[in-house]
């Protein structure tokens, strides 16, 4: 009787001193935070293959997403992060449609064009089998992947579709994985068709 009711009082009092220690709060959605907030947080997993990422737990309902092309300036000549890892990073955007949280530990600007899923990438070589072998073309990095990097190839003539092309990380041009304002989503810079692939897909290089 007493007793019970004094542990009541006790708790009571101690809830209104330090609400923070007894009360959970939920924890926020991925949608509250803002692009170029600075968040930290541990590496919870990693996948790892030609687009390794790394799952981050920033606190929230669900672990944020940091991809292998955000993990640093220019092009990573290794994995820069690993499981268990303890992590500074901005918030780059967030996806309302996957409810997704995307993050980057690059220096400078947040702008990125949007993003091209596989589904809308023109893997058709066609435009370009007529375009000579020693002509530089315009293209748009897509992803950095770790063998290289995904790109859109601008044709010169002809229907001006982009076509997705794979430039393997020895056609790099010298600078190219230095460089953070072409080694990233975005970059623009200049191939030439190296091969078409016996599965039809275009291969091209910066050299």
């Amino acid at each position: 009787g007493s007793s019970k009711r004094l542990e009541v009082a006790e708790s009571s009092s101690e809830d209104a001193l330090f609400p923070q220690s007894l009360l959970e709060l939920p924890p926020q959605p991925l949608s509250s935070f803002q692009v170029g907030q600075i968040v930290h947080g541990r590496v919870k997993r990693m996948i790892v293959g030609a687009a390794s990422l790394a799952y981050v737990d920033i606190g929230a309902a669900k672990d944020a997403v940091l991809e292998f092309g955000e993990m640093t300036d220019g092009f990573p000549r290794k994995v820069p992060v690993h499981t268990g890892k303890k992590v500074e990073a901005r918030v780059l955007e967030y996806s309302a449609e996957i409810d997704r949280l995307y993050l980057t530990r690059r220096t400078g600007d947040l702008k990125r064009p949007p993003r091209i899923w596989k589904e809308d990438q023109s893997r058709n070589p066609e435009p370009l089998r007529r375009v000579a072998q020693q002509e530089f073309l315009d293209a748009e990095v897509i992803n950095l992947i770790t063998f290289g990097a995904f790109v859109n190839v601008y044709p010169s003539w002809g229907d001006k579709t982009p076509v997705f092309a794979l430039l393997h990380k020895t056609q790099f041009a010298p600078g190219f994985a230095e460089n953070p304002e072409q080694a990233i989503r975005g970059g623009r810079i200049k191939v030439r068709k190296l091969a078409i692939n016996a599965n039809g897909e275009l291969q091209v290089t910066m050299k």
